[in-house]
């Protein structure tokens, strides 16, 4: 018998795997909402009146709605584990964990970072029933991964992340699959930034450096911090003059956090430094695109300052 351990499961194939699992099926949600619509509609006869139609909401329709999101909880025990008892039996799943351990340890951050990013988008669309479930497995995930982390492992961790992205830029080509690459690696450092337990002066010092990983690890640490006003001149500096798309993207999020605390010289500054991004051209580093995912946190970032 071989006493090989399983192969390492590959980051693509994970982040498949959870936006399939993620995904309402069409077959199944289409001839709820139709049951659930007919049933808005009640046709009784009476001897003086004939036939008489009656609109409203009946507990019918309610339990059929409930029902559209029965794929959703089977997929939720799915991934974080669990029981169910019926009177004819039971089965369970231990969820997460089983996929986890097939991981090689030198992915394992990133892998833990796709997780993160599929389950927080998965929770900014789902249902508002749904979202408090979402939230729960991405709290497990991390508090069973990362919060074990010594501060030491974390920040050599949070170092092969760095150069993880760095190569990502320099030898991957553009595209969605490294756009989501850098997601995963963005996500791995916000899981590990709490456990490595950064002090103020070395956050300004990765947000200050020549190299792209450590600004984003800073920027990492602010996505997780309630107040980081007093870092707003390096993140404008990543948002007026960046070196990737992504790291621009990643201050602007910052920054959407950080602008109900500015004073008004620096939302101007802010300002300014938008607008001017605005005008689309990659020769001079402008990255801002109409309808990209920049332009959108641009204008609600606008928005609230001309209010």
């Amino acid at each position: 018998m071989s006493d090989r351990l399983p192969s390492p499961v590959k980051l693509e194939t994970i982040a498949q795997l959870l936006r399939s699992l993620l995904r309402l099926p069409a077959v199944w949600l289409k001839p709820i909402l139709l049951l659930a619509f007919l049933s808005l509609f009640e046709v009784s006869w009476t001897e003086e009146g004939g036939f008489v139609f009656n609109f409203g909401v009946r507990n019918t329709t309610v339990l059929l709605l409930a029902a559209v999101w029965l794929p959703v909880g089977i997929k939720l025990l799915a991934l974080v584990g669990g029981r169910i008892d019926t009177p004819t039996g039971g089965f369970s799943t231990g969820g997460l964990e089983g996929i986890l351990q097939t991981i090689a340890p030198q992915t394992r951050d990133e892998v833990v970072g796709a997780f993160k990013v599929v389950l927080e988008d998965a929770e900014e669309t789902a249902p508002y029933r749904e979202r408090g479930q979402l939230r729960e497995i991405r709290e497990r995930l991390i508090e069973d991964v990362c919060d074990r982390v010594s501060p030491e492992r974390a920040r050599q961790d949070l170092s092969k992340l760095c150069d993880r992205y760095q190569i990502l830029q320099e030898e991957y080509p553009s595209g969605t699959r490294r756009n989501f690459l850098f997601e995963a690696v963005a996500g791995g450092m916000r899981s590990l930034v709490d456990s490595a337990n950064l002090s103020e002066s070395e956050i300004f010092a990765h947000l200050q450096s020549q190299h792209q990983g450590q600004r984003l690890v800073g920027l990492s640490c602010l996505a997780k911090m309630q107040e980081t006003e007093k870092y707003f001149s390096p993140v404008l500096a990543a948002i007026a003059s960046p070196d990737s798309a992504f790291e621009q993207m990643s201050a602007l999020r910052v920054a959407e956090e950080m602008l109900s605390h500015l004073p008004s010289q620096q939302k101007e500054r802010l300002k300014r430094a938008i607008e001017q991004q605005r005008n689309y051209d990659e020769s001079k580093h402008q990255w801002i695109k109409r309808g990209s995912e920049r332009w959108a946190i641009c204008d609600r970032l606008l928005m609230a300052m001309n209010d």
